[in-house]
């Protein structure tokens, strides 16, 4: 006789994206040194003795298990490094599957990229929903003045890769230049 998980709720506060009863995953600027574009302005920050934190994670569930889905919120802080604006690392999921974000607070930009470089960009703000289908790298940019945050779902047993991030990067960059919100090539990418 197969066991069954046992349904449950999550407390989500809409103010702020966290749910009580998980802790959270927290992303800070040193987690992220080797992401952003200006490798100087951040070794600058962090010899001053500053590591903000970019982003926090919290995931409902935790199995990773096939047949079950994940669901959490992440709450990406305002802010930036020289001119880039703070994202979240950004990730492929090893296997082949979809994901689906909805943004209920902020002012951001989603990047997605396929392995073979091509991209797309798509504005976030209250309201919109994202569907990320599979084969499309993703990443969240707040280029707001408040938290940018999300409620996401996908397959349990996707599994995250970002190692490959790391390595390649993202082919766009979103910058501030005079005053202005920019996607710009990322100079430091190869495939």
């Amino acid at each position: 006789m197969a066991k069954y998980f046992n349904p449950f709720t999550i407390s989500v506060d809409y103010s702020n994206g966290k749910i009580s009863e998980i802790a959270p995953i927290q992303c800070h600027l040193v987690d992220l040194k080797s992401h952003f574009s200006d490798r100087k302005a951040v070794e600058k920050t962090l010899s001053s003795g500053l590591n903000p934190l970019i982003y926090e994670v919290y995931e409902a569930f935790q199995p990773f298990m096939s047949g079950h889905l994940n669901f959490g919120t992440t709450i990406l802080n305002p802010g930036k490094i020289a001119k880039e604006y703070f994202f979240t690392k950004g990730h492929h999921h090893v296997r082949d599957c979809g994901e689906i974000y909805t943004f209920f607070k902020g002012k951001g930009i989603f990047l997605l990229q396929t392995k073979n470089g091509e991209t797309a960009e798509m504005p976030l703000k209250a309201g919109t929903t994202i569907y990320v289908p599979p084969g499309w790298a993703h990443r969240m940019v707040n280029v707001g003045k408040e938290e940018l945050i999300s409620i996401f779902c996908y397959d349990a047993a996707a599994g995250h890769d970002y190692s490959s991030i790391e390595r390649t990067g993202f082919a766009k960059l979103v910058v501030e230049r005079n005053r202005k919100t920019q996607i710009i090539d990322n100079p430091n990418f190869s495939i």
